[in-house]
């Protein structure tokens, strides 16, 4: 099957609400929906159905996922951390994760808090597996590939000092289809973007032997409405300017995508059984479903969920270079752990204390490239309408 790029902050999080706003009218519905999503087993490693480091037996040691460090306690019982990883390949299969993200959910104050790592972020991979394939300092997002879910969380919970034991991955290859479900989504586009987001839409259109600029965008400004296809390739954008840019923008979509489910499911309630329906293939978890269902039930207790996002490092909290060949983020590790805290055990007093310091880096710096022409990005995008629909994407 033709693997279609996408990358998008984390439709997990949208699963939940999703389940949520079905409410006791779809209750029993739950357990055959949820069934469609991916929960590898030890049988699954043992056939080969699954890569190691996809199955975290409910029994593994603190070690064995990175939890070397208490970390600082939550003062509530209500507060459920997890980490979200998006990829774009099958389930099971090794692949960085383009996506990563701590995600805190308040049970009771309905507040959710996704945190987003730079997936080139500099972190050391611990140890923690037979036959590994890479262990040390290499960049957050290879630890997923090296050992699955296992590594990354032991990877993420020993740098960070955090004590994970859940995850998600999502794969994006319906996030098109999903967003489509919804009607689309209206996001704010500079003339830069909309260039870029061309470039993304005709490379999918030359992959799919659809005409050049069969859903192309065609104007920007404010409040331009996106389709699925648009959309994805608005939050795949990173050469404009870089990996800090393209976490925003991803945000930007995640949390349009987020709002637009509400306004969806307030003017069609029964929507909510196609879309959930949609995304739960995507969803690989160790989630029970009880998890889901306490969580779920919780968001709809509280009423509208508040959402905050963030990412580390922060601007001015991280340097940038060449660590062999690679080009790497060094975050100042201090800041980060306290800027992370502060979301996962939901202290609103220090969340409001924080700030960056200093600036970030050149933007092209970020991922260690030369920064495009923007101009002539422009101008090729304007040659691909000039020059009319037909042909394959150059």
């Amino acid at each position: 099957m033709q693997k279609i790029k996408k990358t998008l902050t984390i439709s997990l999080i949208v699963l939940i609400l999703l389940l949520g706003a079905t409410g006791g009218a779809f209750a029993y519905y739950f357990d055959i929906l949820t069934d469609k999503m991916n929960r590898p087993t030890a049988e699954d490693v043992e056939t080969g159905e699954v890569d190691p480091g996809y199955f975290i037996p409910d029994d593994a040691a603190p070690e064995d996922l990175g939890i070397v460090v208490e970390p600082k306690k939550s003062t509530s019982d209500d507060i459920f951390n997890m980490l979200l990883f998006g990829i774009d390949t099958a389930a099971g299969e090794q692949s960085r994760s383009d996506v990563i993200a701590y995600c805190s959910i308040n049970k009771t104050k309905g507040t959710v808090s996704i945190v987003s790592v730079l997936r080139d972020t500099l972190l050391d991979m611990p140890v923690i597996m037979e036959n590994q394939r890479a262990s040390g300092p290499d960049k957050a997002a290879h630890a997923f590939s090296y050992g699955g879910p296992q590594l990354a969380l032991a990877t993420l919970n020993s740098n960070f000092h955090t004590d994970i034991t859940d995850y998600a991955v999502v794969n994006f290859n319906q996030m098109e289809d999903i967003i489509d479900a919804v009607n689309g989504l209206d996001i704010d586009v500079t003339r830069a973007e909309m260039a870029y987001v061309n470039r993304g839409v005709r490379e999918v259109n030359r992959d799919n032997g659809r005409s050049r600029n069969e859903g192309a965008l065609e104007e920007y400004g404010e409040n331009i409405h996106l389709t699925g296809r648009q959309a994805v390739a608005f939050a795949r954008i990173r050469k404009l300017d870089g990996d800090r840019q393209r976490s925003q923008r991803q945000r930007t979509v995640l949390e349009a995508l987020i709002n637009k489910i509400f306004s969806e499911i307030k003017q069609n309630p029964l929507s909510v059984i196609t879309m959930v329906d949609a995304v739960l293939p995507m969803v690989t978890t160790n989630l029970s479903n009880e998890d889901i269902i306490g969580i779920a039930q919780a968001l709809i207790t509280a009423g509208k969920a508040e959402f905050k996002q963030d990412r580390i490092p922060a601007d001015g909290d991280y340097t940038t270079g060449y660590r062999g060949t690679s080009w790497v983020i060094t975050p100042d590790m201090d800041k980060a752990r306290e800027r992370l805290h502060a979301y996962l055990y939901q202290e609103e007093s220090s969340q409001e204390n924080l700030q960056a310091t200093g600036t970030p880096p050149p933007s092209e710096d970020l991922d260690g490239e030369d920064a495009r022409d923007v101009d002539a990005v422009i101008a090729e995008d304007e040659a691909m309408f000039n020059e009319g629909g037909e042909g394959d994407a150059e």
